[in-house]
C-alpha cells in the first residue's frame, strides 16, 4: 500500500518492502566509479553536516577504550559441578574463562536447594513439608481489625547440603559464580546455607518486581507445554502435598516423582535465566526418555527461542563459543 500525504511543499510517502525492490536503481554508477580519491575527500570536507575537526577539536577529549562484556551463561547443575571439579578438557576451559572474567557464570537457587534433596527422599519430605505461615496484626482501620498474613520457606525441613555439594558451591563462589533468586511459590522448602554474598543483586525493588514477572511469565508458558511445574502439580493435587495428612506417594511412583522434581527445577531454572537476561542457557541434558514432557526436548527448545528467546547449548559448545572468542580477538 502507498500513502501520500501532502502538506504545501512537505510530502511523505510510505512504500512496502516489495514497492522498494520493484523500484529502478537510479545511481549513476559510473560517475560512482569514477570519483578520484581527491574528489572522494574534497566532498567529505565540503560536508556541512560533518565538518572537519582539528587539534583544538581534541585538545580536551579523554581517550576511553572499549570494555568487553562478559558473556552470561546460567549452567544446569550437570555442567556446572563437573565446571568446578575441570573434569574435561572442554570443561577445563570454561572454568579458566569464568577465571579470566570472560564468562559470568551462573547457577539457580531453586536447583541448588531442591537437588541438594536425595532423590529416595523427595517424596517423604514434600509429603511431610509445611511451608511457614506468619500471622501479623495490624493497626485497625475505619473500625476494622486488620492481619497480614505470610507464607514462606521452612527451613528447618530441608536436609541441607551434603559435604561434597557444600564444597563445590564454596569453590563456585570463589570462581565468581552468581545464584539467580528462585521468586515463584515462595514457599517452596529450602536451605538457609547459601551464602548470601552469592545472589544476584537488583538495583531496587521495581527491577526485583520485573524479574519476578519476567519469571512468573516464562514458568507459566513452560507449564502449558505440558513441561516444568507441570508433572509435579499433578503429584500435589493428587496426593494433596500441603502437609495436611495426604496420601502417601505409592513406592512405585516415588521415582516419577523425584523425576517430576527435578523437571520442575528445569522448568524454574529457565525461567530464572530468562528473567535474568542472561545470554545462554548450558545444559547437558539430552531429554533422554522423557519425550516432550522434558522441557529440553528439541521441540519445546525451539519453542522457549522463539517465544522468550531463550538459546540453549551444551558444555561443549559453550567452551567452543570461548575458542571463537579468543580466535576472533587474536584475529
Amino acid at each position: 500500500m502507498v500513502n501520500h500525504d501532502m502538506k504545501e511543499q512537505n510530502t511523505h510517502v510510505t512504500y512496502t518492502r516489495s514497492e522498494l525492490d520493484a523500484l529502478p536503481d537510479e545511481t549513476d554508477w559510473e560517475r560512482v566509479d569514477a570519483l578520484t580519491d581527491e574528489d572522494i575527500e574534497k566532498a567529505a570536507l565540503s560536508d556541512p553536516d560533518d565538518p572537519p575537526t582539528d587539534a583544538d577539536f581534541w585538545k580536551d577529549a579523554t581517550v576511553v577504550m572499549p570494555v568487553e562484556k562478559p558473556m552470561k551463561i546460567t549452567f544446569d547443575s550437570n555442567v556446572w559441578e563437573r565446571v568446578i571439579n575441570r573434569e574435561e578438557p572442554h570443561f577445563v576451559e570454561i572454568n579458566n574463562k569464568i577465571r579470566e572474567g570472560k564468562i559470568q557464570a551462573y547457577i539457580c537457587e531453586i536447583a541448588l536447594n531442591l537437588e541438594a534433596i536425595k532423590k529416595k527422599e523427595r517424596a517423604e519430605l514434600f509429603e511431610n513439608y509445611e511451608p511457614r505461615i506468619t500471622v501479623e496484626d495490624l493497626p485497625p482501620e475505619n473500625g476494622t481489625f486488620r492481619m497480614q498474613v505470610g507464607v514462606g520457606p521452612n527451613t528447618e525441613q530441608h536436609p541441607g547440603f551434603d559435604p561434597k555439594l557444600w564444597d563445590k558451591l564454596l569453590k563456585a563462589r570463589d570462581l565468581g559464580f552468581k545464584v539467580l533468586r528462585m521468586t515463584d511459590n515462595p514457599g517452596t522448602v529450602r536451605t538457609e546455607e547459601i551464602p548470601d554474598d552469592m545472589y544476584e543483586r537488583h538495583d531496587d525493588t521495581e527491577e526485583f518486581l520485573r524479574y519476578a514477572d519476567l519469571l512468573a511469565n516464562c514458568s507459566d508458558f513452560i507449564t502449558g507445554l505440558g513441561c516444568g511445574q507441570a508433572a509435579y502439580n499433578q503429584f500435589a493435587e493428587q496426593f494433596n502435598l500441603s502437609g495436611s495428612g495426604g496420601p502417601s506417594i505409592p513406592s512405585e511412583q516415588r521415582k516419577k516423582f523425584s523425576d517430576a522434581i527435578a523437571e520442575r527445577v528445569d522448568g524454574y531454572s529457565l525461567s530464572a535465566h530468562y528473567a535474568a537476561g542472561n545470554d545462554f542457557f548450558c545444559t547437558d541434558d539430552k531429554a533422554g526418555n522423557s519425550g516432550t514432557g522434558s522441557i529440553f526436548h528439541v521441540e519445546n527448545r525451539t519453542q522457549l527461542e522463539n517465544e522468550f528467546g531463550i538459546k540453549i547449548i551444551s558444555s561443549c559448545e559453550a567452551a567452543q563459543l570461548c575458542l571463537i572468542k579468543r580466535k576472533t580477538r587474536r584475529s
